[in-house]
């Protein structure tokens, strides 16, 4: 189980516990006993126990007539709402880097030896030439398949159109440095990290793999293989470019890669197996 599944588990054991003490407070009321303080129900249903709070209000129809509590207790769900958002988008940036950190490779010499080494795809110009940010990832994956840590290599991107073609962008620069045709497997639908991972796994049958690219990148794309149960490992290129953008638009994507794993996403395409012990050239397209 998750970390987040610990967290709504204690969140909606919290409101029950809330909601219970509304039907408390009113059953005391009803027979004139020693009541909860009104203090002490409306600090419940700030930290965190609004949604109890107010369903408490409703079903024993208990201080709906109390300005502080009509008023207040719905504008608590809207700031415990807030919270938890904001909350839970900080803890998700902490968790995937605190994750993926035991996993990450700073020198290519430690890298342990996989099924495969993965490079995922970024900007190609119209000449089919890789942008700067995509020849880091090939050079860093191309030191590693040079060193043996892995006999195969799978260039994964986006070639949703015949005009646009990461993935041939790509191989052709392995292959001119010198990398056999043979070894380079790709996956034409890799249109985000999920897809590639996902990909990587029931596609080409990856159990062990190291991946490459950017820094800023790297902990996502560990954390989802990982999550997916692949043996992954990251060798994160030099964030050199645009480095405060790619963080903005990276933060958000690790939200969406926590929901993917949690729900275990299926990608819109698939296709039959090619296993990664075979011959790249089958993936030509």
């Amino acid at each position: 189980m998750s970390w987040l599944e610990y967290i709504l588990i204690a969140l909606v054991i919290w409101n029950a516990i809330v909601f219970f003490l509304y039907g408390m407070d009113k059953r005391k009321a009803k027979y004139n006993r020693r009541r909860i303080s009104e203090k002490t129900l409306l600090l419940s249903a700030a930290l965190m126990g609004s949604l109890g709070a107010l369903i408490g209000m409703f079903v024993f129809r208990h201080k709906t007539k109390h300005t502080k509590f009509k008023i207040g207790v719905p504008l608590l769900l809207i700031a415990n709402i807030a919270m938890s958002g904001v909350m839970t988008f900080f803890l998700i940036q902490n968790h995937i880097v605190r994750f993926a950190e035991p996993y990450l490779i700073r020198d290519a010499d430690d890298a342990p030896v996989c099924d495969a080494i993965m490079i995922l795809g970024a900007q190609v110009y119209n000449d089919n030439r890789p942008s700067a940010i995509l020849r880091d990832r090939l050079d860093y994956g191309y030191e590693l398949y040079t060193l043996g840590k892995a006999n195969k290599i799978i260039v994964s991107g986006d070639h949703g159109n015949k005009d646009y073609n990461e993935v041939g962008a790509m191989k052709e620069y392995l292959v001119n440095k010198g990398v056999p045709s043979e070894d380079i497997f790709m996956d034409h639908a890799g249109f985000n990290t999920y897809d590639s991972m996902y990909r990587a796994k029931e596609i080409f049958g990856v159990k062990t793999l190291i991946i490459a690219t950017q820094d800023f990148h790297i902990g996502r794309s560990v954390y989802i293989a990982r999550k997916l149960g692949i043996d992954a490992y990251g060798y994160p290129c030099e964030d050199r470019y645009s480095v405060e953008a790619n963080n903005r638009r990276e933060s958000l994507a690790r939200v969406k890669a926590v929901w993917d794993a949690l729900v275990k996403r299926k990608p819109r395409y698939l296709g039959d197996t090619i296993p990664i012990s075979g011959n790249g050239d089958l993936t030509a397209g």
